[in-house]
């Protein structure tokens, strides 16, 4: 029990609290637009930051932007591979597209020129900057801070070097880049905006926070939109925030007491919104142990006492029960007066946020029957079918999805379009166009009739038609695809070398009588001639027959075939001494003729024409006497040898047999010996020697003998063993010693 004295102090401050609430009024004022001090300039927890640029008059609903294209450099400006930089204006576009989207009532507009945004392409280094906003114009200061400026315009830069053809990356750096158009910053501490600072950035179109910030500087957020977080701010007061505009609104605390079983270690007064204690006893207070009641009204019961002798006995008056319809804390069941456990009509009482991974709610359900609870815990998340639900709709746990892209392409097969370069989620509808592919692949040429060819795109399969085209009427060739067909020039007549449509000169020739006719028959055109004669001397013209003077013809001598003067021919014979004469007697002209003939190489006249000639007879030598061929006779000198050996003659070489004469012999050794010629000293046949032996005396123990060839100097000494002296071998040789 409360002693009298702290009866008195809590009366005091309740009627402070009431005092302060008549005074204050419930509520205090609510700012749309919040202050301008270090929360819309700096990163806070709403998760984008305003940078005011070029709408003019931001916060005033002005949803309508306008851009304009420098159509000058998305012609001439390339990306790295060559490509003229005019597909970065369905980038661009695509990029506009997604804020047109995300806030609908925003309109984003292309003008020809004059627009709000003056978009351009430029190819810069690679460690350029990929694109960039940058402001123009006049600019006005709002309230004085220097964070908060509106500008009258803004240049949007498009760096061609990093935004190749074809990237899947072009449209989210300009729907990133359009953001800064708009008026957000880059925000440096979290991922999941389109308008993080750091590159890579994982995510490709605006967010819930880059919406956020958009609606609030588009003027598009107002009061009714507002979502509060309520803090502390004083004793008295507690302040909502907008988690969406950083608005805030300042209001005074709803008092309301505590009670002591309600399991807090204290027991007061506190705010029901902001939950700050306005007064709470400073004693502690103990809870005693749950006892079962275990009736249809009351579950269980408990004693709560403080120090200061504040007690209170708690009831739980509501049953938790299980699937066999039995209380789970105090065991009372209530088959007979509750609802069987399939007929409950359960709704939900109490949700409590678990916003784990595994793990989204915990609810309380009451039946609308027996008045009931039962306690679910709810595991599955539910983020919805489309990848951008990053947040469960019941308990906001966060999964960082992202769209899984895959790009494909969409034939359009037109004149003017190709196809599409698009890209689509796997797991989700979401699909858009990456790219427009205005440029066909096309093939070649190729005719298709002797009026027509057509052509088609590898890509789409578009076919075009087209007629043959040709230079002139006399161009045989298709200029396209090379078919060919007949034509015929056109000239003034036949004599006419050049056509009269394409100037092709042709050779012709003029029609004349003969070669002495000066007029074309054929166009009247005239030229010089010169008449034809067979030589100076000829005086009639061998083509028309016109006459002239000449001198006469004039020859060397009568064998001259050829005229002096004009070199004209004439047929002459010739003057030859006889039949077998080869030579002319006038001009030695040579002839064939007949062979002189004669019986033998010693006849001296011709047997044809009587013609003689010197001849020289034929003899064997020098001695020889009798001519070879005729047998004439002559005086010659007789043949001479060297000797009797000699058998070639010395005069005429004429050769003779000899007879050699062998008398001499030469020794040959032991072998035998060679007879020669004892006149030329030619050598003859070998043979053995003829031997006869001599004594040759005796010595010592050895007996010795000479043999001695009869015909040769041959002498050979030879010995035999002797017991001596006195010899004992007969001075006679042995009969088979000899």
């Amino acid at each position: 029990m409360r002693t009298r004295k702290e009866r008195i102090i809590a009366s005091i401050l309740l009627i402070i609290i009431l005092l302060s609430s008549i005074v204050l009024g419930s509520h205090g004022e609510v700012h749309a637009h919040p202050e301008l001090t270090n929360i819309l300039y700096s990163e806070s927890e709403t998760g984008w930051v305003i940078k005011e640029s070029s709408i003019s008059g931001a916060h005033s609903a002005n949803a309508n932007i306008t851009y304009s294209f420098d159509d000058s450099t998305f012609t001439t400006v390339t990306d790295a591979f060559g490509n003229v930089a005019s597909y970065l204006k369905t980038d661009f576009k695509n990029g506009a597209s997604l804020w047109t989207t995300s806030v609908p009532e925003l309109t984003i507009t292309e003008i020809s020129s004059g627009g709000v945004f003056n978009v351009y392409t430029e190819y810069k280094s690679l460690d350029t900057c990929v694109a960039s906003v940058s402001s123009f114009g006049s600019y006005a200061i709002v309230d004085g801070n220097s964070n908060h400026m509106h500008y009258t315009g803004a240049d949007i830069f498009l760096n061609t070097a990093r935004m190749p053809m074809g990237s899947t990356n072009n449209v989210p750096v300009v729907t990133h880049e359009f953001g800064h158009a708009i008026g957000l910053k880059d925000i440096y501490t979290r991922k999941d905006i389109i308008m993080y600072g750091y590159s890579p950035n994982p995510i490709t179109s605006p967010q819930s926070y880059d919406i956020n910030g958009a609606r609030v500087i588009l003027g598009l957020h107002s009061n009714n939109d507002h979502v509060y977080i309520t803090t502390y701010k004083s004793f008295s007061e507690h302040e909502k925030v907008c988690n969406i505009c950083d608005g805030y609104m300042v209001e005074n605390h709803n008092s309301v007491t505590y009670g002591i079983y309600t399991g807090s270690p204290s027991h007061g007064s506190k705010c029901s919104e902001c939950n700050t204690n306005i007064y709470t006893c400073s004693k502690s207070i103990s809870a005693g142990t749950w006892m079962k009641v275990s009736s249809k009204d009351i579950c269980r019961t408990r004693n709560i006492s403080c120090d200061s002798g504040h007690s209170e006995t708690e009831k739980d008056i509501t049953h938790t029960i299980n699937s066999n319809n039995i209380c789970i804390d105090c065991g009372f069941s209530g088959t007979n007066i509750w609802c069987l456990w399939v007929l409950h009509s359960w709704s939900d009482v109490i949700k409590e946020k678990i916003s784990t991974q595994d793990q989204c709610y915990k609810t309380t359900q009451k039946c609308s029957k027996c008045k009931q609870n039962r306690e679910l815990i709810v595991d599955a998340h539910s983020f919805g079918s489309l990848c951008t639900n990053t947040y469960c709709q019941n308990c906001d746990y966060s999964r960082p999805v992202t769209h899984d892209l895959e790009q494909y392409y969409q034939n359009a097969s037109t004149a003017t379009v190709c196809r599409y370069i698009k890209s689509k989620c796997k797991n989700c509808t979401f699909d858009q166009t990456i790219q427009t592919d205005v440029t066909h692949d096309y093939t070649a040429w190729s005719s298709i009739s002797s009026s027509q060819h057509n052509r088609s795109c590898t890509d789409c399969g578009y076919v075009e038609t087209k007629s043959h085209t040709y230079s002139n009427s006399c161009d045989t060739t298709c200029n396209d695809c090379s078919a060919t067909h007949s034509i015929s020039h056109t000239y003034i007549n036949a004599c006419d070398t050049s056509c009269n449509v394409c100037g092709l000169t042709r050779t012709i020739t003029h029609k004349y009588i003969n070669t002495c006719d000066t007029s074309c028959d054929v166009c009247g055109v005239t030229r010089t001639i010169s008449h034809t004669y067979s030589g100076v001397c000829d005086t009639s013209c061998n083509v028309c027959g016109a006459t002239r003077s000449a001198p006469a013809h004039t020859y060397k001598n009568n064998c001259d075939t050829s005229c002096n003067v004009c070199g004209a021919m004439r047929t002459i014979s010739h003057t030859y001494s006889s039949v077998c004469d080869t030579s002319c007697n006038v001009c030695g002209a040579i002839r064939t003729a007949s062979a002189h003939t004669y019986k033998n190489n010693c006849d001296t006249s011709c047997d044809v024409c009587g013609a003689t000639r010197t001849i020289s007879h034929t003899y064997s030598g020098a001695c020889d006497t009798s001519c070879n061929v005729c047998g004439a006779t002559r005086s010659a000198s007789a043949h001479t040898y060297k000797n009797n050996c000699d058998t070639s003659c010395n005069v005429c070489g004429a050769a003779r047999s000899i007879t050699h004469k062998y008398t001499t012999y030469t020794n040959n050794g032991s072998s035998g010996h060679t007879v020669n010629c004892s006149i030329c000293g030619v050598r003859g046949g070998t043979s053995s020697h003829l031997k006869s032996t001599s004594d040759g005396g005796h010595s010592g123990n050895l007996h010795y003998y000479i043999d001695t060839c009869s015909k040769c100097s041959y002498s050979y000494r030879w010995s035999r063993s002797c017991s001596g002296p006195p010899c004992v071998v007969p001075n006679s040789l042995p009969v088979d010693e000899k």
